[in-house]
């Protein structure tokens, strides 16, 4: 959870007179309450939550996700937490147990019914958390789950894209298998084969061709695989097939 605080120096009074000694003791006693509300154990046992015990749930669980806490996690849930809260950046609790490899916290947000594809401010998805950040196990079970594997960012970049650019062997095969596109483009042209090729993953560059990814087509700035091809390797074998 993320608490800021905000000193407005220029309100600062050199003197003071007794009364506002109290009131300044008063408003620090709030901040001291909002401190420990918002720290590890709360008391949400009441009849309803107020919002912002709400708020600070919503928090707790997005920091438990985020840590891998699996027993926090279902703490919160239990406790009335919203399973798909997302912050100003829309990033959901799943979104960063994904992008943590925390196979058992993506389970079970799941099945308290997270929301699979939503997307946050860039239009990325939990699949693509997992895909960016190579969480092979993770990314299967959020396929199996029903994740669409041909989502898009708003730049156009999909998982398959992701998990070549980051290396991920085993993820791509899989996402293949599952029915992701070989030759999606983002918005400015680039293919999953050129981003294998610029990152100098020569594996699933092979693969990939090997899957129909075509060759020779190019990116709006008019370059082809071959041509952002970090390995010599990657070279011979693109030639090989007609680049």
């Amino acid at each position: 959870m993320w608490v800021a605080f905000v000193i407005d120096s220029k309100n600062v009074e050199p003197k003071t007179d007794k009364a506002k000694v109290v009131e300044g003791q008063q408003r620090a006693a709030g901040v001291q309450k909002e401190l420990n509300a918002s720290k590890l154990e709360p008391d949400f046992n009441g009849p309803a939550l107020t919002p912002k015990q709400q708020r600070i749930l919503n928090e707790l669980l997005l920091d438990a996700a985020k840590k891998g806490n699996k027993e926090k996690v279902k703490k919160w849930l239990d406790k009335g937490a919203d399973v798909n809260f997302a912050n100003k950046m829309k990033v959901t609790p799943l979104m960063l147990a994904s992008m943590g490899g925390s196979t058992e916290i993506v389970e079970l947000l799941l099945d308290r019914g997270a929301g699979i594809d939503l997307q946050d401010i860039n239009g990325a998805t939990a699949l693509m958390g997992a895909s960016m950040f190579g969480r092979t196990e993770t990314v299967m079970l959020l396929v199996k789950r029903g994740a669409n594997v041909n989502a898009r960012t708003f730049d156009g970049k999909s998982p398959l894209m992701l998990s070549s650019m980051r290396g991920d062997l085993e993820s791509v095969k899989f996402l293949v298998t599952r029915g992701a596109s070989v030759n999606a483009r983002t918005d400015d042209g680039k293919t999953p084969l050129m981003f294998a090729s610029m990152n100098g993953n020569a594996a699933i560059v092979r693969f990939l061709v090997k899957k129909g990814a075509k060759v020779n087509v190019a990116s709006d700035e008019g370059k082809t695989a071959l041509d952002y091809a970090q390995k010599k390797e990657i070279v011979k074998f693109l030639k090989k097939y007609g680049a």
